[in-house]
Parts: C-alpha cells; sequence; structure tokens
C-alpha cells in the first residue's frame, strides 16, 4: 500500500517556504499586494468576533475532511456552513449577544464581502430587541412582516447581471437597491438561489 501523498496549495507552499511572510512584510511584497495588505490592515483593525453555530459547523466539517488537501476543507466547511443555517424560509430569526434581532446571519452584522471582485459593504439590519419586546412581537411588526413577503417572493433586482451595474451606487453597500428594498438582498447568494438550504 503506497502511502497518501500530501498536496500543498500555493499559499501553504509559499508559506512552508517562508515566502508569503516576506509578501506581506516586506516593504516591496506590501507594493505588490496592496489589496491583501488593506484587507489584512482592516481585519487586524476590528475587534476578533465569533458565530458560535458557524464555528461548530466548521469544525465539523474539519474532522471529516482530515486527508484532503487544506483548499478542498475550506470548500467543504464553507459548503457544510452554508447548507445548514437557517434562512428566513425557515422561519428562523438569529438574536446575537445583545439582543438584537435579524432575519439571517448575513444582516446580523457588518463585513466586506466580494461579488465578482467588487467590494460590498453589508450592514446589519435589526429588527427589534428581546430585551425591549417578546420575539413573537418581533416577529408580528409590520417591517419584519414585508421583509418576509419581499424574500418569499424575491421581489429584489438582479443587480450583477444589470446593465447599469457600471456606475450604480446601490451596489457598494446593502442598505437599499433600486426596487425600494431597505436592506437589499439582491446579491445575497441564498436570495440569488447559488446557496440552498437543506
Amino acid at each position: 500500500m503506497q502511502a497518501a501523498v500530501k498536496v500543498l496549495t500555493p499559499q501553504e507552499e509559499r508559506i512552508i517556504k517562508g515566502q508569503l511572510t516576506e509578501e506581506l512584510t516586506t516593504e516591496e511584497g506590501r507594493n505588490q499586494r496592496k489589496r491583501v495588505n488593506k484587507l489584512l490592515a482592516n481585519f487586524r483593525s476590528r475587534p476578533p468576533r465569533v458565530n458560535i453555530e458557524r464555528a461548530l459547523l466548521f469544525t465539523e466539517s474539519f474532522k471529516e475532511t482530515e486527508s484532503m488537501p487544506m483548499v478542498l476543507r475550506w470548500a467543504k466547511a464553507m459548503e457544510n456552513i452554508l447548507n445548514k443555517i437557517k434562512f428566513v424560509e425557515d422561519k428562523a430569526m438569529v438574536v446575537n449577544h445583545m439582543g438584537f434581532v435579524s432575519p439571517c446571519y448575513a444582516l446580523m452584522h457588518s463585513y466586506n464581502c466580494y461579488i465578482y471582485g467588487r467590494i460590498k459593504e453589508m450592514y446589519p439590519f435589526y429588527l427589534g430587541n428581546v430585551t425591549e419586546k417578546k420575539l413573537d412581537q418581533i416577529w408580528t411588526e409590520p417591517i419584519y412582516i414585508n421583509f418576509r413577503l419581499a424574500v418569499n417572493n424575491f421581489h429584489f433586482p438582479s443587480c450583477t447581471d444589470c446593465k447599469f451595474l457600471d456606475g450604480c451606487s446601490y451596489v457598494d453597500n446593502n442598505d437599499g437597491d433600486c426596487w425600494g428594498n431597505s436592506p437589499s438582498c439582491a446579491e445575497c447568494l441564498w436570495s440569488r438561489q447559488l446557496v440552498l438550504c437543506p
């Protein structure tokens, strides 16, 4: 029986050779990788946050994929997370550590995402706070009913293939869209059916 051959990603190979550290810490490396260094600086300047459910799903996947190359382990972990987290259609909501209620994980906190290389700033969308109202009261608020209706009817524009995409300020963040939705789920992976719930 042959021993398993460990396949490394290009990033793993550069880490082992010490190249990645050099690329990100030397002046020459920083000039070549301005976008990466800007992202790292932004990442380092924010306090760390952990979503316990995502962490558990990530760990669950990593335990099952120990023999795979790292790039596949990450992909499988993301697939596991995206297939198991709950969304609006499952009658789910998310409550953060301060009691704020969001309709889904994607709208629970601020972060940046990238859509075909274009940066999009994501803002949280809170529908109430469990320290002030009961969950059933928040669930039946008109703003929440209207949001669920928009999501279930997929009442959002298709921004990624819109002919006016270049120069459109609506795609810079999820605050609103040209159809009057606020927030907009137009480029959400789940709402565009690129990610499906179990």
